[in-house]
């Protein structure tokens, strides 16, 4: 009994205790292994022969807006299509291509997005295709990186030299043969658009990066166009008609017919004497014996 009371009094006493005694933290064991990405790159299991049997890059003529409510897309024809868009982006390493797919519409351009309350600096343009599709160098250069990386899903960054680099997100996977440092030839494929990262749907996402600044790759060294006080909702119309000129005279009506008896006919042509000709002359008559000489008679 005595024991039991001691043994509970000890107790209360070791617990009102560790409410006023601070601890110091325990430290934490030191350790050399790497973090653990939020969403390691998957091993890549892609058959390198769908790569090597890959088309070229095609050269898109035109590029048409996925929806007229896109943001950033720019003007826009009644078709939907870019008045801005060229095939390529003119720059100090040479010509890269505005639209590196197989083939895709522009579903969100360059510059601030409104997402609601909030919104983003959208730093490249979006060009999607449910199907996906094959996704091709904008032009020569050098493989700086491939893999995961962040909310940009599994990418494809190229430094094409003189401070030009580009860079390819959202993608499904990545052409086998490349690695850091590999050489890439403009209009080869390197990766399948996909949707890793923070995408909702299937699509590129493209960068271009001049001298540390991430530009537009829509309207970067593209020609200037007139810009039009209209919305998207509108798309612009087609040039006005030419005007026509002044209205030709009208033809005099004739509503009587000519009195065929006041018609002269034209008689036979009268023509013309020939000038007189002078009288012939008449040829010279020599007579014998005139002048003493005769024929046979000698002198």
């Amino acid at each position: 009994m005595i024991r039991s009371v001691a043994l509970t009094a000890i107790s209360a006493l070791a617990v009102a205790g560790c409410a006023s005694i601070d601890y110091e933290p325990v430290p934490t064991p030191v350790t050399t292994r790497p973090a653990t990405p939020s969403q390691p790159a998957p091993v890549s299991t892609v058959d390198p022969a769908i790569y090597m049997n890959a088309p070229r890059a095609p050269l898109m003529s035109q590029l048409f807006v996925c929806s007229t409510s896109a943001s950033n897309i720019g003007p826009i024809s009644a078709d939907r299509a870019s008045l801005v868009y060229t095939p390529y982006i003119s720059t100090t390493a040479g010509a890269l291509l505005r639209d590196p797919t197989e083939g895709a519409c522009l579903s969100s351009g360059f510059g601030w997005r409104s997402r609601g309350e909030n919104g983003s600096n959208h730093t490249g343009i979006d060009l999607a295709n449910p199907n996906g599709g094959f996704i091709f160098a904008a032009a020569d250069g050098v493989v700086e990186h491939t893999g995961w990386d962040g909310g940009y899903g599994i990418v494809v960054q190229i430094d094409h030299g003189r401070g030009v680099h580009t860079l390819y997100g959202h993608l499904t996977d990545v052409n086998p043969a490349l690695r850091q440092g590999s050489f890439v030839r403009g209009g080869s494929a390197i990766a399948r658009m996909g949707m890793t990262g923070n995408a909702t749907g299937i699509h590129l996402h493209y960068e271009v990066t001049i001298d540390g600044l991430k530009v537009d790759p829509l309207n970067y060294g593209a020609p200037q166009v007139l810009q039009v006080n209209q919305s998207h909702d509108q798309p612009i119309d087609a040039a006005p008609p030419v005007q026509p000129g002044p209205r030709p005279a009208a033809p005099v009506e004739i509503n009587q017919k000519p009195d065929a008896s006041v018609i002269e006919t034209p008689g036979p042509a009268v023509v013309a004497p020939p000038p007189p000709q002078p009288p012939a002359t008449e040829p010279l008559q020599i007579t014998p014996g005139d002048d003493g000489w005769a024929p046979g008679k000698s002198s």
